[in-house]
């Protein structure tokens, strides 16, 4: 808490002075500063307060006592430090409190506020503010029998109404995770409150949370007739209806908006361009806005964009931060959740993606790149039917098929001649507020700066900021005295206007926050505090405060906040403030801490010793991919290969978490390997090893197993922690491969990774699972049952969440011993744990678990699942092609046991299609095999020549049957299913990849 003094009664009485927190000594004197509190500014009566303070056995001389009490606590408030007073007033006691010196006060004010024009984004964050006010129940603790009083009721139903409507607003922003924490906490206090559960479980199910839902209806229903012997209200079954309802169909995506949203409500002004923008769109594919910087265009296609009820959802894109077109669609790639292997994976991701959804999509700011935007947007069309494209530009796109809509500044008066309706005026005194004074002069010089300003908004906005420090007349002066610091005369007038507006703003700033702005020009996206003091420091703003700098640097509407206490700067804005860094001489100087500053950050991320630490780190760079570039290239031209590749091998897994970029990864890890001499020796570990995980990403396990091989030893020596996943990495690659060799380096893989466990218990557990799926896949399910066992003895000792892929495994465990009911009881498990989280490393085995599962008792069920599955991991993975494969060859199994092989034969085709060349022989292998099965079922000869090709090479191995598929072999293709001893050695690649292939030609008619 600050120095501010401030009661609250939102929780337990507390009241804050002199930087500390107090409470009342004793229940009277609380009860009676609690009820004054709650009463909020009013009057509370003498009968009143005696009769919660004494609850109906009033002291002789009641009021004189009552008198006492009071007197005592003014003392006490002095004694603290809290200069208020308690007055007698007519009706009764009052307690004076400066406006919001309570929290109740806080509260009341929040959520009764009803600014005009206020976005959905803007309630949200109003209605979230007066919620996180409450720390507990109302007045919790106190004795008295005022939470019955009528205020102390009202203020509940308004918490409660504040709480539902935060979470509407919150779903249909496609954001309900915001309400949840919210909900849960005010559904703990009110347990037999229907409406608040109804509501916290609908908001589940907005988040896909569809097993808190039905636990949430399922535990106030308990409640309620265990309790109170009642059944449940209509809130409650109505909830229940639909949670049940939204489950019934197929799964589908529930978020409508990606990227993001206005932030500025009601336009002022555009009412007309908003109608009309808006039956372009209905009747065109693409639009785009154009018109000179500054005059709206954003704002424009934002706003109608969110009025816009666009049914598979809207799509906004900023292109202004991006430098090429290849950036574009990996930009896209990431905002719509798509990956694939390079830009063209990429694009192809994101037609597969959009499809045929009835889309809106917006590429904001395209002036930049308008060739290869333009390129882009042709195509999309041609390929996505239903899609519709709004773009801002400051020219069109030049595509036939675009429908220009020209927006221009709003209309100005002439200058002196003040017009109360004119558009441009009504902007400028909406945004200078009360600071504008009034009367005739005032009005003549407010119709004087619109003129000289030519009804840019942008300029508007700028100059209506000034008028608070400034003053109408001086900043009218100004503006006729003709302050342009831009030397350019080139260009439409009304360009220069605008840089004309950037111009004077900075030169009304001081020195220092000229040279804050200017050093804050070298972000690209987005930008915190920390950053800001890292980067911008040095003479001559050493000791500055950046905090109180920024938030006037924002108030002048120069940088733009951000929820979460984030920032950018406006491109035009950023553009200007480079040119004056470079005047100061300073651009190599701070690019270098910006620099140094992501260097710092990617060994900070790197000391992390989770992994969930640092997944959640990079996660949360996502936004700040154009400044880790622009970082790297300034790095790299200024040839420090050393500092560029420290960040490469520290950051890589950005690249990788945020899919879009791999081909940006891959790129700079090319670059980094060429360089990697001028490394110290932990960086050339480092980044040997980051190529092995790139290689297993491309799924060329044969690489990457050599790669990491060759990298054990300084592993070991320079990176301990990435030596354990090294050993880990190793035998799950070559179970991947279908190597014998893990199963005999399993064992000693174990040892070593227990006796260089870090202290977490992550890598135990991790190298257990990797172990107990090498003995599964060899048959050996005993042993992969004890590796279980000792999971769960090391889980429950060190306090672990049990892993999907450990689920996974014990699944397929079961099956091996033929166990379907334990089976079906890990499934449970897993089918939570399905969704768009996690990556196909851990979406594809649980998926196949339960598939397989399925597969044993209700084929047709398998079919519906797997199908599913597939189009599932293919959309949110299109990079991992080879990892449906085993999903789409039990698919084709429980196919041919409908009696449908001629369907399964074409899935099979595309499985093996997506193995061919790919060296994930595991689930390739499994494919060759029901190729066999399938052909057998059409009574084709081929079968037998497919199934001895698949046979003679798994012998060798000592490889079984695949679960799922064993106990057919036998009886379809007379083949034993068990496993054998491994007959030779080295590992048969050329007989693997020729298994696979066979097995392709004969889906497709071409052999065997």
């Amino acid at each position: 808490m600050t120095d501010q003094l401030r009661f609250g009664v939102l929780g337990p009485l507390t009241v804050w002075a002199r930087g500390r927190p107090h409470t009342p000594g004793g229940a009277g004197q609380a009860n009676l500063l609690g009820a004054l509190l709650l009463a909020n500014g009013t009057p509370v009566s003498g009968s009143r307060l005696a009769e919660w303070l004494w609850d109906g056995d009033p002291p002789e001389q009641e009021r004189k006592t009552l008198q006492v009490a009071v007197s005592r606590l003014r003392g006490w408030l002095r004694g603290i430090g809290a200069d208020v007073a308690v007055d007698l007033a007519e009706g009764g006691y009052v307690l004076r409190l400066p406006p919001r010196g309570s929290d109740i006060a806080e509260f009341s004010a929040l959520v009764e506020a009803n600014p005009p024009g206020e976005s959905y984004l803007d309630q949200l964050d109003r209605l979230e503010r007066a919620l996180r006010l409450w720390r507990g129940p109302l007045l919790a603790g106190l004795t008295a029998p005022m939470h019955a009083a009528p205020a102390a009721l009202a203020v509940e139903r308004a918490r409660v109404e504040a709480a539902t409507t935060l979470a509407r607003i919150a779903i249909r922003c496609g954001e309900p995770k915001r309400a949840v924490p919210l909900l849960e906490t005010l559904a703990d206090e009110r347990v037999y409150d229907e409406h608040v559960h109804a509501c916290l479980a609908l908001t589940y199910s907005a988040d896909d949370d569809q097993v808190s839902a039905l636990r949430t209806i399922d535990r106030a229903r308990t409640r309620l007739v265990e309790d109170l012997g009642v059944s449940p209200g209509q809130a409650l079954r109505d909830a229940h209806a639909q949670i049940l309802s939204s489950q019934q169909g197929p799964m589908r995506e529930r978020q409508r908006w990606w990227g993001p949203r206005p932030r500025s409500g009601q336009l002022i002004g555009r009412a007309t361009e908003q109608e009309a923008l808006a039956l372009e769109l209905e009747e065109h594919r693409l639009v785009t806005v154009t018109g000179p910087g500054g005059c709206g265009k954003t704002s424009l296609a934002m706003n109608v964009a969110e009025h816009a009820d666009w049914p598979d959802g809207t799509a906004i894109a900023e292109l202004a931060p991006l430098q090429d077109g290849n950036a574009i669609i990996l930009a896209l790639g990431s905002l719509l959740g798509v990956t694939g292997d390079g830009v063209h994976g990429v694009f192809a991701g994101l037609v597969s993606w959009v499809g045929d959804r009835r889309l809106l999509l917006l590429l904001d700011n395209c002036e930049h790149l308008a060739e290869p935007s333009a390129a882009l947007v042709e195509r999309l069309l041609a390929w996505c039917p239903r899609l519709t494209v709004l773009a801002t530009a400051r020219q069109p796109l030049g595509l036939p098929a675009e429908r220009v809509f020209a927006l221009g500044p709003l209309a100005a008066p002439a200058s002196g001649r003040f017009d109360a309706d004119n558009p441009a005026i009504v902007l400028f005194r909406a945004r200078a507020g009360t600071a504008l004074p009034s009367g005739p002069e005032a009005e003549a010089d407010v119709a004087t700066v619109c003129h000289h300003l030519d009804g840019l908004p942008l300029a508007l906005e700028l100059a209506a900021a000034r008028v608070p420090s400034l003053g109408l007349r001086q900043l009218r002066e100004r503006l006729e005295g003709g302050l342009d610091l831009l030397t350019r005369a080139a260009g439409e007038p009304r360009h220069r206007t605008m840089e004309h507006a950037v111009g004077w703003s900075f030169r009304l700033l001081t020195e220092q926050k000229q040279r804050l702005l200017a050093r804050l020009s070298v972000f690209r996206g987005e930008f915190g505090l920390i950053d800001v003091e890292s980067v911008c420091g040095g003479a001559p703003l050493d000791g500055l405060d950046f905090a109180a700098r920024l938030a006037d640097l924002v108030e002048r509407s120069l940088v733009q906040a951000l929820p979460g206490q984030r920032y950018r700067l406006l491109t035009v804005v950023r553009e200007f403030a480079e040119a004056r860094l470079a005047e100061y001489d300073e651009t190599v100087l701070v690019r270098d801490r910006h620099a140094q500053r992501w260097t710092l950050r990617a060994r900070e991320l790197d000391a992390l010793p989770s992994y969930r630490d640092r997944l959640a780190g990079v996660r949360a760079m996502g936004r700040e991919v154009a400044d880790l570039d622009s970082a790297l290239a300034h790095l790299q031209k200024r040839g420090r290969n050393a500092q560029s590749n420290e960040l490469v091998a520290k950051l890589f897994e950005f690249w990788h978490v945020h899919g879009s970029y791999i081909a940006n990864g891959q790129a700079q890890l090319d670059r980094a390997l060429r360089t990697v001499w001028d490394s110290d020796p932990e960086v050339r570990t480092l980044l040997r090893f980051q190529e092995a995980q790139l290689a297993r990403l491309r799924e060329d396990y044969v690489s990457a197993v050599s790669i990491m091989a060759s990298a054990r030893r300084e592993l070991a020596a320079h990176r301990p922690r990435e030596h354990r996943v090294a050993l880990i990495f190793e035998m799950s690659c070559l179970r991947f491969l279908l190597d014998p060799a893990a199963v005999h380096g399993t064992p000693r893989m174990l040892e070593q990774i227990a006796s260089l466990d870090s202290g977490s218990g992550d890598d135990v557990a991790t190298s257990l699972t990797a172990g107990g799926g090498v003995y599964a896949t060899w048959g050996r399910y005993p042993e992969a049952a004890e590796l279980c066992r000792r999971y769960e003895v090391h889980r429950v000792q060190r306090g672990l969440r049990i892993s999907t892929a450990q689920l996974a495994l014990r699944t397929e465990v079961s099956l091996g011993h033929k166990d379907i009911q334990t089976a079906e009881g890990w499934c449970e498990q897993l089918a939570e744990r399905l969704g768009p989280t996690g990556g196909p490393l851990e979406q594809e085995p649980a998926r196949r678990a339960i598939g397989t599962t399925l597969l044993a008792k209700d084929p047709a069920g398998a079919v519906e699942f797997l199908d599913d599955s597939v189009r599932q991991l293919r959309r949110l993975f299109p990079r991992s092609l080879s990892r449906v494969v085993r999903l789409q060859s039990l698919s084709a199994e429980a196919l041919r046991r409908t009696g449908q092989p001629l369907r399964a034969r074409e899935v099979l085709s595309d499985a093996l299609a997506s193995a061919i060349g790919r060296s994930h022989f595991r689930f390739g292998m499994a494919a060759a095999l029901e190729a066999a099965l399938v052909a057998a079922e059409l009574a084709d000869p081929a079968a037998k020549t497919l199934a001895a090709a698949w046979d003679g090479v798994r012998t060798r191995l000592g490889l079984p049957a695949p679960i799922g598929v064993a106990d057919v072999v036998r009886d379809v293709l007379g083949i034993d299913p068990a496993p054998s001893t491994p007959q030779f050695l080295p590992w048969p690649e050329p007989e693997l990849r020729e298994v696979v292939h066979q097995a392709y030609l004969w889906t497709v008619g071409l052999g065997p």
